[in-house]
């Protein structure tokens, strides 16, 4: 069955080129003992390896794996460095037949799932935490549109809470949040169960050793989305890691969802608005309808001057 990236462009979703640029931030941020370019690279690259090339270029990681379950000959064509092992079949599989080595470095681990929160992701997620070394970053992205995880009886849908209690067990929080079946809320939820699926893991089955929570991004190019990650540690790494500069940024380590929410621009557009940054006064909104012919929102002003740093640009061009 083919996969999403049949569909769609992974390298020109503005919100995701964002989500993926703080993350590789953060973790270039991390202690310098960490020697995270000597680490391996596990992930989804598909046929465009976006988040690939931005480990390469920015952390020097020069061991990397793809996991291609769908179209694997496509993607070992657009691999772009030779340092890139394309791997044929699905993850749990590749894992539970230990075709992926886990154990003699440091990981990055990115499960960038394009799909639901399932019982088989819960599995890969457990297979990191069991064998992967201290110092090792796991990352997990999975679609949060709540409708599809509300299941059907005939021609009635089955309540929120009864249905993900049917998927994931003691999982899911009970009472469910208050605002757990709205747009905003239930990314949080799902988060929370990932995030606890992976805390409670580490902790069970590795002595010593705990999950650091880093990362909680909800984002929409189309469907919702979430990502949640974390490096896997022990005291003396955990006391390095918060006292590093990865957690004075405003996006690590917050017990609330960050959002990433850029407003669509034109190129005349955010260049004429860089050209007032990063001093451009409050209030924005007002300022900016002085200063040039259109206007926007003051939460896409606020969302743009947060992110304009990683803001994606694409051309089209013509050969």
């Amino acid at each position: 069955m083919p996969g999403s990236s049949d569909s769609i462009n992974y390298s020109i979703r503005p919100n995701k080129s964002v989500e993926r640029k703080l993350i590789v931030e953060a973790i270039s941020r991390l202690p310098a003992s960490l020697n995270l370019q000597k680490s391996r690279y596990i992930g989804m690259g598909a046929m465009w390896f976006i988040d690939f090339s931005l480990f390469h270029r920015f952390l020097r990681i020069q061991d990397m794996i793809s996991i291609e379950g769908d179209d694997y000959p496509r993607a070992y064509f657009n691999r772009p460095y030779s340092c890139i092992e394309v791997l044929d079949g699905e993850s749990t599989e590749l894992l539970d037949n230990e075709k992926i080595p886990l154990k003699d470095k440091r990981l990055i681990v990115w499960f960038d799932y394009d799909g639901l929160l399932s019982a088989s992701v819960l599995k890969d997620i457990q297979c990191i935490c069991w064998n992967a070394q201290v110092g090792s970053i796991l990352l997990v992205t999975v679609n949060a549109h709540k409708n599809f995880y509300r299941k059907s009886e005939g021609s009635e849908k089955v309540p929120l809470a009864e249905s993900l209690e049917i998927d994931f067990g003691k999982l899911v929080p009970d009472p469910l949040p208050a605002d757990a079946d709205t747009r905003t809320g239930f990314p949080k939820l799902l988060a929370s169960m990932l995030r606890n699926h992976t805390l409670r893991t580490v902790s069970r089955d590795r002595d010593s050793l705990e999950f650091l929570p880093m990362f909680d991004f909800a984002y929409e190019d189309g469907s919702p989305m979430v990502t949640i990650g974390g490096i896997l540690c022990d005291a003396k790494l955990k006391e390095e890691c918060k006292n590093s500069s990865a957690f004075s940024l405003e996006y690590v380590g917050q017990k609330q969802q960050y959002r990433i929410e850029v407003p669509p621009l034109t190129f005349r557009e955010k260049h004429a608005i860089d050209q007032l940054l990063p001093a451009l006064p409050t209030p924005w909104h007002e300022n900016l309808e002085k200063k040039l012919a259109f206007s926007l929102t003051p939460t896409q002003i606020e969302n743009y001057r947060k992110f304009y740093p990683y803001y994606p640009l694409f051309w089209e061009v013509f050969a």
